[in-house]
């Protein structure tokens, strides 16, 4: 009886328990984007932009805050990369979508070129 209720308890926390969010991407990965959309008024400032690669949780591509106080410095690393053709790698986080589509768009962790 003990281990029945044992096994009904551990059942029950990881039936409950809340997922949790993680960063997706590839930290060794390179990508190309190929869309990129800058709103003037739309969050304040919102950039959103694909990738050739899609990554679950972030079909749609990323975007990033301008509040962020790494933004001008991740728009410019995504805009001479668009530009130039080059690959970059992008870290994500999939629980923060951005509310301005019903595409999944992950706000932006990391970017490296």
């Amino acid at each position: 009886m003990t281990k029945y209720i044992i096994f009904v308890v551990t059942l029950l926390i990881f039936t409950f328990a809340p997922t949790h969010a993680a960063i997706v991407g590839s930290s060794t990965d390179k990508v190309t984007v190929t869309k990129l959309y800058s709103y003037s008024e739309y969050g304040g400032g919102d950039v959103v932009f694909a990738i050739t690669t899609v990554v679950p949780g972030c079909e749609a591509g990323y975007w990033l805050r301008p509040t962020d106080a790494g933004f001008d410095r991740n728009l410019a690393a995504v805009m001479s990369t668009h530009l130039a053709g080059r690959p970059i790698i992008v870290l994500a986080h999939d629980d923060q979508l951005w509310s301005g589509s019903p595409g999944k768009y992950c706000r932006v962790d990391l970017i490296a070129i």
